[in-house]
């Protein structure tokens, strides 16, 4: 009853119209289908400065909402939700470079010594700008509060603060009510 899709590729006359055929293909075998647009991380993360990682992140966010507004008017039976998840990372990586993620050992994988333990890093890749499972951990808060108004507090991973966790879940559940 929920069909998911992160942006991608948009047609340039109608971006609404690439995101509208998916959302036609999935309520033609469920009319009650929500939909689901999510804003992920953005490419380049682990080597761009922080704030203008985030500038980039809230942005992007901003610029591609009027198109989930024209969705909503466009399937008024149908709940579409956006959820702009990538601010865990922008977050994270700003709180990260400032000292105050205690769980996090590494920016990401390039250039860290082996220690011979399994270091804790926050971008799972060098360059591109994935999450590693900590953010993972976060934005999936995020989501089980959004569609489903889970109690995060009792859901984090006892394998990190869970101080941190909720500090940066709660400000990202808290900016993205804009978007409700």
């Amino acid at each position: 009853q929920l069909f998911g899709m992160t942006i991608g590729e948009l047609n340039e006359d109608n971006p609404a119209e690439f995101y509208g055929r998916w959302a036609d293909l999935a309520i033609s075998y469920n009319p009650e289908t929500a939909v689901f647009i999510g804003f992920p991380y953005l490419q380049g993360g682990p080597n761009k400065d922080s704030t203008a990682y985030d500038e980039e992140i809230t942005q992007g966010g901003e610029n591609f909402f009027p198109i989930v507004e024209g969705l909503r008017g466009l399937y008024p039976d149908n709940p579409i939700y956006y959820i702009h998840y990538g601010k865990v990372l922008s977050q994270m990586k700003a709180e990260f470079e400032s000292g105050e993620l205690e769980d996090l050992d590494f920016l990401s994988p390039s250039g860290n010594a082996d220690t011979g333990e399994d270091p804790l890093y926050l971008f799972s890749d060098n360059g591109v700008g994935h999450s590693g499972p900590m953010g993972e951990h976060i934005s999936g808060l995020v989501w089980a509060h959004f569609f489903y108004g889970a109690d995060i507090e009792t859901l984090v991973d006892p394998s990190y603060s869970a101080e941190d966790v909720l500090r940066i879940a709660n400000d990202v559940i808290e900016f993205n009510l804009r978007y409700q």
